[in-house]
């Protein structure tokens, strides 16, 4: 294991998800906001969350909560926080009320309590994590996340082969 993963992580900190770099690539989302409730149709797993602002759970994707708010008839604010705390070779990932802990070995860990759900991390070099997530033994889902030179924006990259979509995005580094 490298040295420079025993120190303090440049992932270390608050990461806020900057919605306008938001793309997606595979099948189009469907969206429907009605009755104070945003619904993604198209998501597998589906996600329904109130438009109150203030994050609820989502389970089946790299980050575990989300928060959505009407702003207009025009405009809504939706975007998520991810805190990432390193500590003796183990990255905790906070969202919301929801973390997970992993240690960057490479190594299959089971989500949870589910035993047919694995979660791996590694770093691919100082700037750079690599999280696979498996279901029985098949790769699920992938993230990497890269943090610029500056250490002032992080580029995320997740693939599903479930849902056959890749998301990419900038999150900013809050002070």
């Amino acid at each position: 294991m490298q040295s420079w993963m025993f120190a303090q992580s440049r992932f270390d900190g608050t990461w806020e998800m900057k919605m306008d770099t938001l793309q997606f690539s595979g099948p189009p989302e469907d969206y429907l906001f009605a009755d104070g409730m945003y619904h993604c149709k198209s998501c597998i797993p589906k996600v329904e969350v109130k438009t109150d602002g203030v994050d609820h759970d989502v389970t089946g994707y790299s980050y575990d909560t989300l928060a959505v708010q009407i702003l207009d008839d025009h405009a809504i604010r939706a975007g998520t926080l991810q805190i990432f705390q390193s500590a003796a070779g183990v990255m905790k990932i906070s969202v919301g009320s929801a973390s997970y802990e992993v240690r960057l070995d490479g190594a299959d860990y089971p989500q949870s309590e589910d035993v047919h759900s694995t979660r791996s991390m590694k770093p691919i070099d100082e700037y750079t994590l690599e999280e696979t997530d498996k279901i029985d033994g098949k790769v699920s889902g992938l993230t990497r996340w890269a943090i610029s030179k500056d250490g002032k924006s992080m580029r995320v990259e997740f693939s599903s082969t479930k849902r056959g979509q890749t998301m990419k995005y900038t999150a900013e580094k809050q002070p």
